[in-house]
């Protein structure tokens, strides 16, 4: 009976951690925290929480009714989602900050996207003290990824895919790895971290995906992969749709850990597949990692 109990109050417990907290409750993806704030890199958003100082009872302002607490909140947590968006890693070598500390215009940019930033009304609350404590999350992609992803990710023409049997003399022995809908990498046994810019390299670290094999449009509109934690889960996402191409990660590299190298055979399964440079080009790619 007292074995139950624990178990009851644990999971009780787990649930309230998972109420209270607010970030991303939500997700199955790679959730990386930054101090202050947290990263979702499945959703491809970045969420902070603030709060206002608390509120004398005898100032005859409503706990429940204070735009000036709301206001305050509001501000706190944009002071907090500026610095986490600063501390997301672009690629190997730079992150959003570096970029912005260079350049005025974008980081004037960068600040106008964090104050229009998405509050969470659902998870707002008011506490016994008079303070609003709020969420608010801003999207990697769209406007923001339009400005941060470097030039050399261009925006590529549709590939023309060749017909099985259009050449009389062609092998037809991929035509299994035709059907491949995606990649999906299992990184879960190295030490990698998530970028808005990857690179997948073979063992003689030639490159096998990167920003020459993405066109613009997609990696703006979805970011150029997905990260999550569970394989399930990944494999569920229809971003790579029903039959993915699932190698594993030998290593990343050092000090950075974005960029991932897969052994010459997958390699080789992955050039070899006709369909390839289409599934490539619209970024359909997962990485799995282990938790932070």
């Amino acid at each position: 009976m007292n074995k139950h109990k624990v178990i009851l109050s644990f999971a009780i417990a787990l649930l309230s951690f998972v109420h209270t907290t607010g970030f991303c409750a939500e997700s199955i993806g790679l959730l990386e925290e930054k101090e202050p704030g947290v990263i979702d890199w499945a959703k491809g958003i970045v969420q902070a929480k603030g709060i206002s100082a608390p509120i004398k009872k005898d100032a005859g302002n409503s706990q429940t009714n204070s735009p000036k607490a709301l206001s305050e909140a509001k501000n706190d947590a944009r002071r907090k989602l500026l610095k986490t968006v600063k501390r997301v890693k672009i690629d190997s070598k730079r992150s959003v900050g570096d970029m912005a500390d260079k350049n005025k215009t974008i980081m004037a940019q960068i600040k106008g996207m964090v104050y229009d930033a998405e509050e969470l009304e659902k998870l707002r609350k008011y506490m016994s003290d008079g303070s609003v404590e709020v969420l608010l999350q801003m999207k990697l992609y769209g406007g923001f990824s339009q400005l941060i992803l470097p030039k050399e990710i261009r925006q590529i023409e549709a590939i023309k895919q060749i017909k099985p049997g259009a050449n009389s003399g062609a092998d037809n022995t991929n035509s299994a790895s035709e059907r491949y809908t995606g990649l999906l990498v299992d990184a879960r046994k190295i030490e990698a971290k998530p970028a808005l810019v990857l690179k997948i390299l073979d063992e003689n670290l030639e490159e096998v995906f990167g920003p020459a094999y993405v066109s613009r449009e997609f990696v703006v509109q979805q970011g150029m992969a997905a990260y999550y934690t569970d394989m399930q889960s990944a494999k569920a996402d229809p971003r790579v749709a029903n039959y993915p191409l699932i190698v594993k990660a030998l290593r990343t590299d050092w000090p950075s850990r974005c960029d991932i190298v897969i052994s010459n055979t997958d390699a080789s399964k992955l050039k070899s597949a006709s369909h390839h440079l289409q599934f490539l080009k619209e970024s359909r790619v997962i990485i799995v990692l282990s938790p932070p």
